[in-house]
């Protein structure tokens, strides 16, 4: 989903705490078992799993039972698979929050007039977007993909990652005062909307 402001970016996601609980309930019934079927020490079992976990493996303690070899093959298998997938949420997470960012409508409305706000980063926009910079018009760029926002201010356009046909969205780029409105969207009904508002 979309957000026209800031709202949301400090928010933990949903897969995220469903992986961190994930990997703790398999350290806990990994560390149990290791305790209860081989008589490991709460610290010998620790270390085991720490270093199985990690996949450094010294090979100095080890399962003796068939039944602790399964368990801890189990449990390598989807701890590797559950902190891959933890790894890959932290990274996107971050990444997100360190490139989206500056993506997002202010949250207070641009004291703007005279300015040509474009809705949508098709080709022709970008060339309409273009025209209008070069006879030296201020162009607002509102798309709700933030590759178009991305590539829009690579060419040097302000862009914004908002939803076009949300009347909070247009109001905050002024349009009470804009000298026009370019409407480029993928789907029809939201042009008619836009338009409409």
């Amino acid at each position: 989903m979309i957000v026209s402001s800031n709202e949301g970016i400090g928010e933990f996601p949903k897969s995220l705490k469903i992986y961190l609980w994930i990997v703790l309930v398999i350290f806990i019934a990994g560390y149990f078992s290791l305790v209860f079927l081989e008589h490991m020490s709460f610290i010998d079992a620790f270390y085991f799993l720490v270093v199985t976990i990690a996949t450094v493996g010294y090979g100095d303690i080890t399962p003796h039972s068939d039944l602790s070899k399964l368990i801890v093959s189990v449990l390598i298998i989807i701890s590797i698979s559950s902190i891959a997938l933890l790894s890959e949420q932290i990274v996107n997470r971050i990444v997100s929050l360190n490139t989206q960012s500056y993506l997002y409508l202010p949250k207070n409305p641009l004291d703007y007039s005279g300015h040509v706000i474009i809705c949508g980063f098709t080709n022709i926009a970008e060339n309409m977007a273009t025209l209008f910079q070069t006879r030296f018009f201020r162009v607002i760029v509102l798309d709700p993909h933030a590759i178009a926002v991305e590539r829009a201010q690579k060419l040097g356009q302000e862009a914004y990652l908002a939803v076009p046909y949300q009347q909070s969205s247009l109001e905050i780029v002024n349009i009470d005062k804009a000298l026009a409105l370019y409407l480029f969207m993928d789907d029809e009904s939201k042009n008619v909307l836009t338009s409409i508002q």
